[in-house]
């Protein structure tokens, strides 16, 4: 998938994630520049895949691009629940390995 759909992609699900958690009650109300800043986040969050597995042949999808790896994002996403802002990276990781998952290649399972 390219670049720029996982950047707004993770826009999206950066500004998500920050007002979802504040209207659960997960944080207090975010001001315009906390919403700002975890959108940023998202949006980093979402080029770590490919900043961290290089992309080597057609088929460059490893560890970092696994189901198994998104099974661990998630769990330190709930770790530290009361921050916003890691909330909002690791749910922008999750939306590039989840737009990589409509793709016809898929994910690795490990």
């Amino acid at each position: 998938m390219r670049k720029e759909t996982h950047l707004v992609f993770a826009a999206v699900v950066g500004y998500a994630t920050v007002e979802l958690l504040s209207l659960f009650g997960v944080v207090h109300m975010p001001g315009y520049f906390e919403r700002a800043v975890c959108i940023v986040l998202s949006m980093v969050g979402a080029l770590f895949p490919d900043k961290i597995e290089k992309p080597k042949t057609f088929r460059h999808r490893g560890f970092f691009h696994s189901i198994l790896f998104l099974a661990c994002v998630v769990f330190l996403i709930y770790a530290f629940r009361d921050s916003v802002y890691f909330a909002a990276f690791g749910c922008g990781y999750a939306s590039h390995l989840l737009t990589d998952y409509g793709t016809k290649r898929r994910l690795p399972l490990y």
